[in-house]
């Protein structure tokens, strides 16, 4: 069973009763997190090409277990993970923290400098929805 984060005897913000502990990753860099294409050709077939949001979901999604996804914007991705199950470390070319997430993007969606932001220390939910970086 899952335990509940106390103060003073009472539930604190940040209880997550599911076993998950999340962690927020904000990724940023301009212009590769484009939706995917569809052509259509003479006969009416459509073909789907995959843009880079997709391509970075699933570069993270092999690195841990994802528990939700930001909308598609050009210039920034948000996942919520399980901290536990993510792998943070370094990768075959980037090394310290985050280097694999660098890696696998890279290998995604094509080079660029990936600027991470994360927290794990404030898991606080407000009462109107909001799961920030702050």
């Amino acid at each position: 069973m899952a335990t509940i984060n106390r103060a003073h005897g009472q539930a604190t913000a940040g209880s997550f009763f599911s076993g998950y502990q999340p962690l927020v990753i904000q990724i940023a860099e301009s212009g590769k997190f484009t939706a995917d294409t569809v052509t259509t050709n003479a006969s009416g077939a459509r073909a789907i090409t995959d843009g880079g949001y997709a391509n970075a979901i699933k570069a993270v999604q092999a690195l841990g277990s994802v528990l939700a996804v930001s909308s598609q914007t050009a210039n920034n991705i948000c996942f919520m993970v399980d901290e536990p199950t993510f792998n943070a470390g370094g990768g075959l070319t980037t090394s310290g923290a985050y280097g694999a997430l660098h890696d696998a993007l890279v290998a995604a969606c094509g080079s660029g400098t990936y600027t991470v932001t994360t927290n794990s220390a404030n898991r606080a939910l407000t009462p109107t929805g909001a799961y920030t970086l702050a």
